[in-house]
């Protein structure tokens, strides 16, 4: 026996949908098509693909709400990168994760510019990388000043490379000298 509700998809109830979910959460439109298709996978009774109909309200549902500026990847884009940022992530992790939401590159490539013109002084990438590594460095409790011993420096540097910071902006950040690393 079932316990699936025998419920009947309709426009009506895919723009329901979408706004409830929109009220909860910030999402781009690709992400919200994604989290609708899997919603009507959930609820369908027989776990049917979804059929050409539905794809067409689904569509119809997210071209209405960025006509009406529910929607909007640019800006939705711009608050995730500031918000990663903040958490410390580096450029790379942003694009990453933006990309996977569906955003194309080029609202990426704006929004991390934007986060550039915002919080950094300087415009380029790697400085971007090093505010972001400070954060995550405050974040971690990790200090660079004192190092008892090599595997204390090592310990710290190997949590930047997994957080996904280049070698350069992690030798800025400790003052390495390329050269004693290169064994």
């Amino acid at each position: 026996m079932s316990k699936k509700k025998d419920l009947e998809i309709s426009l009506d109830w895919i723009q329901a949908y979408a706004l409830k979910y929109l009220s909860r959460y910030s999402s781009s439109s690709k992400n919200l098509e994604n989290v609708i298709k899997k919603r009507i996978k959930k609820i369908s009774t027989n776990n049917e693909c979804i059929n050409p109909c539905v794809e067409s309200w689904i569509k119809l549902t997210i071209n209405t709400l960025e006509q009406k500026k529910f929607l909007d990847d640019l800006e939705f884009a711009k608050a995730k990168a500031i918000s990663l940022f903040k958490s410390g992530k580096p450029s790379k992790i942003i694009f990453a994760k933006l990309k996977n939401l569906g955003i194309p590159d080029e609202y990426i490539q704006n929004a991390i510019k934007n986060v550039s013109n915002n919080y950094v002084e300087d415009n380029s990438d790697e400085d971007i990388d090093f505010k972001a590594a400070k954060i995550f460095a405050r974040k971690k409790n990790i200090s660079f000043s004192n190092f008892n011993e090599e595997n204390s420096k090592q310990n710290k540097i190997q949590k930047f490379v997994r957080a996904g910071f280049s070698f350069a902006t992690i030798s800025k950040l400790f003052n390495l000298n390329l050269i004693e690393y290169d064994r």
